[in-house]
């Protein structure tokens, strides 16, 4: 072979190899734009809730699987940790219901006030906690509970969006609380939409969905696709400050999942939380 064509195939090797390389430093490149872009149309509310790739992205970056230590017991001899009593009522209604599937959003730390735990721990069922307040997750997320855990906020639209999430303990929401003197501060979470959740972890049937968020529970529902997704019990909070609307706003709860012609309202406790559960078929 001729020393000329040596050099030749030397110059085509190399342009070919550099060819090669910054093709996958462009692709590269390309990917990341492309996950950056993408993750600033969720942010800015874009996606929809039902959109594939948002639904791979909310299990890979906002869903913790339940701990293998299967939740830390409490020092207390509580069983009940509802506020007033909703496990307890719950239990009976749902005939002592065993290895069932629950959601708690407004999860607080884990265990206070928890509407969820006792069946965690006495029934054995497992599920998934919602908590926006990052101080309130951290907290919720050292309880090792047996449930998928997530530091987010549920969607009051049918798309994913970042708000700005007033803080307030056990008060704090997207709707800030009227009494301000409870405010400890506000930041942005990432809100995703209800059956979102749902169809990242594949699960088309919830026993029980706790639903306290301060306002905007009404929205919640109204996002719900009751016959997709079958929710056997829920207890919602509807009290607000304000005696009218109060009554509107259980009026208005009450009038959505009844009128589905799935729900009946079982019961009000203590003027707080309404409880719906699904009509036999």
């Amino acid at each position: 072979m001729d020393k000329d064509r040596i050099v030749m195939i030397l110059i085509f090797s190399i342009l070919l190899n550099l060819f090669l390389f910054f093709s996958l430093i462009w692709k590269s490149t390309s990917n990341i734009n492309d996950d950056l872009n993408f993750q600033l149309d969720v942010k800015q509310g874009k996606i929809i809730y039902n959109n594939t790739q948002l639904i791979d992205y909310i299990r890979r970056e906002f869903l913790i699987p339940p701990s293998d230590i299967h939740g830390k017991k409490s020092t207390s001899n509580i069983t009940h940790y509802s506020q007033i009593g909703q496990d307890k009522f719950l239990d009976k209604l749902l005939n002592e219901r065993r290895n069932g599937f629950f959601i708690e959003v407004g999860a607080y730390d884990g265990e206070y006030l928890s509407n969820t735990l006792f069946f965690e721990r006495e029934r054995n069922w497992t599920g998934l906690l919602i908590e926006a307040n990052p101080t309130l997750f951290k907290k919720l997320k050292s309880r090792d509970r047996n449930a998928y855990v997530s530091h987010s906020c549920i969607s009051l639209i049918p798309y994913a969006i970042e708000v700005n999430f007033t803080f307030a303990d056990y008060y704090g929401g997207v709707i800030a609380p009227t009494d301000k003197s409870v405010i400890t501060g506000n930041g942005s979470v990432q809100c995703i939409p209800f059956m979102t959740y749902l169809m990242a972890l594949n699960i088309y049937h919830v026993d029980y969905f706790s639903l306290d968020i301060e306002g905007g529970e009404l929205d919640v529902l109204k996002q719900i696709d009751f016959k997709k997704f079958q929710i056997d019990v829920l207890t919602i909070e509807y009290a607000t400050n304000n005696y009218q609307k109060t009554s509107q706003k259980l009026k208005d709860i009450t009038e959505l999942l009844v009128g589905t012609g799935l729900y009946r309202l079982v019961t009000t406790m203590g003027a707080l939380d309404a409880i719906f559960m699904r009509n036999p078929l």
